[in-house]
């Protein structure tokens, strides 16, 4: 009998195991699929999703940054799509550059904790530091067109409470 409470008990260890083992690797998976030449953003995102939903990985620096490189990777296939047709809507572009943002400060609020011995070791910001040196300008490009789309918007929408009101008096 206590033998097969000991081979239950490491069925679930194993099976416990296991699933973390998969969640790491839909990270580096999602990964690889973000700096492939062509990448699958759809698969990507749906990986590092799953990732991030799963209690073992969401607390790991590594899943984080892999979602920001997921957006800035979106980011960046937009930008060479916006660089060939000027006429290109930008808006997802820089909507996928500013959704890296929230995972990359993840990063660093992950990182910036000391570990078991008291020391703060910071991989991946180190490496997101070099990204966002690079991108930093296209970031207050984006919450530029944004901001403006948003005011037209706003005023357009004003313009037609306007001519309406107008219309209804005469």
């Amino acid at each position: 009998m206590k033998m097969k409470k000991l081979v239950c008990a490491i069925a679930v260890g194993l099976l416990t195991s296991a699933g973390a083992f998969a969640q790491v690797a839909n990270v580096k998976s999602a990964e690889k699929i973000a700096s492939s030449d062509k990448p699958d953003l759809a698969e990507a995102r749906r990986l590092i999703t799953e990732a991030l939903a799963n209690d073992e990985t969401k607390n790991d620096p590594y899943t984080w940054y892999v979602a920001g490189l997921i957006e800035n990777k979106a980011y960046t296939e937009g930008f060479k799509q916006a660089a060939i047709d000027q006429n290109a809507d930008r808006t997802a572009m820089y909507t996928a550059l500013t959704a890296s943002v929230p995972s990359w400060l993840k990063v660093y609020e992950l990182e910036s904790q000391p570990n078991d011995k008291g020391k703060v070791n910071l991989k991946y910001t180190k490496k997101l530091q070099e990204v966002l040196h690079n991108d930093y300008l296209q970031l207050f490009n984006g919450a530029t067109s944004m901001l403006r789309v948003s005011m037209l918007s706003r005023s357009s929408s004003k313009s037609r409470r306007l001519l309406s009101s107008l219309k209804t008096r005469t």
